[in-house]
C-alpha cells in the first residue's frame, strides 16, 4: 500500500475483491499523494467495514467510486457533497444507515447511483429528479418511507434502469404516478416489488417501446392484463403475486429472445393458454380450467412449464413429449387423471417432474428410471398409483429428491436404493453464478414434518425420500445408510 501511496498522478486504482483491510489508512494515503488525480476508485467486495472515512470528499476529481459489498456502516459522511464531478457511485450491499442528504443535489453528473441493499431509510429525495444525466438508478432492499412520484423521475430524460425491490411488502411505502402519466425516459429495464404502486395496471409502461424486462411483482395491481402488453417485444416478465384477473389470449406468439413469463399467484382463469417462443412459463396458482392443451407440443421453445395450484383436470396430454427442450414440468395441486404419459421417455433433458396431488392411476412406470438419467426430481404424491416401486428408480444418479407418499404402492422398497448416488455426495450451491435459475426455477412446495414449506434458493440441498402411507412392506434396504447427505427419510 505505500507504494501506491506514493504515486502522484495515479488516475484509476482497482482493488476490488482484493481481501483488504484498514480503509483509514488507505484513503489517507490516497488523498495524500493523490487527491487531484484520482478518476477512479474501485475497492468493492473486500469485507472493509467503519464509517465511511471523511477523506473521501478530498478526491475532488473523482468520476467513478466503487464500496460495493464491505461493511460500511453508519451514515453518508457530509464530505461526499464535494465529489461534484461524480458520474458513477456503487455503495450497495452494504450496512449505510440514515436519510439521502440534501446535499446529493449538488451531483449533478450522476450517471449510475446504486444505493440497493442498505439500511438507508426515510424518503427518496425529490431531488434525484434533477440528475439530468441519469442511466441507471437501484434503490433496493432499503427501509423507505412516504412515496416516490412523478417528481422524482422529472428530469431523468436518459434513464434506462431502475430498481426498486424492497424486501417484504411495504405498506407505508408508495410508487404513486397516474396511470396517463407521460414518462420523461425510455426504460430498458423497470424493477419494482414489495410495495404500493397501484390498483390499476401500469398505463405508462405502455409508451415504453424499448423495455426488455418488466417486473411489478407483489405491487397491488387488481386489474386485467391490458391487450398492449402482449405487444411490446420483452425478454422478460414478472406480474406474479398480484391480484389479477380475466382471461389471457388463447394464442400468443412472444419475440424470440423472450425467455421469462411469470403470472404466477393471481386469479387468471380460462383455459390454460397455448404460448410460443417463452422459455419459462409460470402459471401456478391462479384459476385456471379444463385440460391442458391437446397441441402443448407446438411451443418448442419451452424449458420450464409450472402450472400447479389451478384446476386443470382431465388426461395429461402426450403431445408433452414433443418439448424436447424441457427440463422442469410442475402439474402439481390440480385434477388431472389416468396414466403418466409413456412417450415422455424421450424427455431426455428433463430434470424435475413434479406431478404430485392430482388424480394419477398409472402403475408407477419403470421407463423413468430407464430413459430419464438426468432427473433430479421426481414428486408424485398425493395419487393413485400402484403397484412396486420399481428398481430401475436406482438408475436415477442425480435424483436428489423421491416423494412418492400417499398413494397405493406395495411390496418392499428396493435394495438398490442405496445406489442412488448423487445422495452420496455434497451438493455445492453456486447463487451468484446462477441467479434466474435460483430464483426462479428452483422453487418448490415440500411436506417437512407435516408442514407445507416453499423452498427457493437452497433447494438444490433440500435431499429427500418420502415413501410414507404407502402399502410397503419387508425389510428397509440396509444401502440406505449410505446415503450420507440425506436430509429427510419418511418410511411411516
Amino acid at each position: 500500500m505505500q507504494t501506491i501511496n506514493m504515486l502522484p498522478s495515479l488516475l484509476e486504482l482497482h482493488l476490488s475483491s482484493c481481501e483488504l483491510s484498514g480503509i483509514i489508512e488507505l484513503v489517507n494515503g490516497l488523498s495524500f499523494w493523490c487527491n487531484n488525480s484520482l478518476e477512479e476508485l474501485r475497492l468493492g467486495h473486500n469485507g472493509l467495514d467503519g464509517e465511511l472515512p471523511d477523506l473521501l470528499g478530498n478526491f475532488n476529481n473523482l468520476r467513478s467510486l466503487d464500496l460495493s459489498s464491505n461493511r460500511f456502516y453508519g451514515p453518508l459522511p457530509k464530505s461526499i457533497q464535494h465529489l461534484t464531478n461524480l458520474e458513477v457511485l456503487y455503495l450497495n450491499d452494504n450496512c449505510i444507515s440514515g436519510p439521502i442528504p440534501p446535499w446529493i443535489v449538488n451531483m449533478l453528473r450522476m450517471k449510475i447511483l446504486d444505493l440497493s441493499f442498505n439500511q438507508i431509510n426515510g424518503t427518496v429525495p425529490k431531488s434525484i429528479g434533477q440528475f439530468r444525466e441519469l442511466t441507471e438508478m437501484c434503490l433496493d432492499g432499503n427501509s423507505w418511507e412516504g412515496v416516490i412520484a412523478e417528481i422524482n423521475f422529472s428530469n431523468l430524460t436518459k434513464l434506462g434502469y431502475f430498481s426498486l425491490r424492497l424486501s417484504t411488502k411495504k405498506q407505508y411505502f408508495h410508487f404513486h404516478v397516474r396511470p396517463e402519466w407521460i414518462r420523461p425516459f425510455s426504460l430498458k429495464y423497470v424493477y419494482i416489488s414489495n410495495c404500493n404502486v397501484s390498483s390499476m395496471f401500469a398505463g405508462w409502461l405502455r409508451t415504453q417501446k424499448g423495455l426488455d424486462i418488466i417486473v411489478l411483482k407483489n405491487v397491488g395491481i387488481s386489474d386485467t392484463i391490458p391487450e398492449w402488453l402482449w405487444k411490446l417485444d420483452i425478454e422478460f416478465i414478472d406480474l406474479s403475486r398480484n391480484q389479477l384477473f380475466g382471461k389471457l389470449p388463447n394464442s400468443l406468439s412472444f419475440s424470440s429472445t423472450t425467455f421469462l413469463v411469470d403470472l404466477s399467484f393471481n386469479r387468471l382463469e380460462g383455459q390454460l393458454p397455448l404460448w410460443f417462443n417463452a422459455k419459462w412459463l409460470f402459471l401456478e396458482n391462479n384459476l385456471f380450467s379444463g385440460s391442458i392443451p391437446l397441441n402443448i407440443g407446438d411451443s418448442s421453445s419451452l424449458e420450464v412449464l409450472r402450472v400447479s395450484g389451478n384446476l386443470l383436470n382431465g388426461n395429461i396430454t402426450s403431445s408433452v413429449s414433443k418439448l424436447k427442450g424441457l427440463e422442469a414440468i410442475d402439474l402439481s395441486n390440480n385434477n388431472s387423471s389416468g396414466d403418466i404419459p409413456k412417450n415422455w421417455n424421450d424427455l431426455h433433458q428433463l430434470d424435475v417432474i413434479d406431478m404430485s396431488k392430482n388424480k394419477l392411476s398409472d402403475v408407477m412406470p419403470k421407463w423413468i428410471g430407464e430413459r430419464m438419467s438426468s432427473l433430479d426430481q421426481l414428486r408424485l404424491r398425493g395419487n393413485m398409483l400402484t403397484g412396486d416401486i420399481p428398481e430401475q428408480l436406482c438408475w436415477l444418479s442425480e435424483l436428489l429428491i423421491l416423494d412418492l407418499a400417499l398413494n397405493k404402492l406395495s411390496r418392499s422398497i428396493p435394495q438398490c436404493f442405496g445406489n442412488l448416488t448423487a445422495l452420496t455426495s455434497v451438493t455445492l450451491l453456486d447463487i451468484e453464478n446462477d441467479k434466474a435459475r435460483t430464483s426462479y426455477s428452483n422453487r418448490m412446495e415440500l411436506v417437512l414434518k407435516g408442514q407445507v414449506m416453499e423452498f427457493k434458493s437452497i433447494l438444490p440441498i433440500v435431499n429427500l425420500i418420502y415413501l410414507s402411507s404407502n402399502n410397503l412392506w419387508g425389510q428397509i434396504p440396509e444401502g440406505i445408510m449410505n446415503l450420507s447427505t440425506l436430509g429427510t427419510l419418511n418410511l411411516s
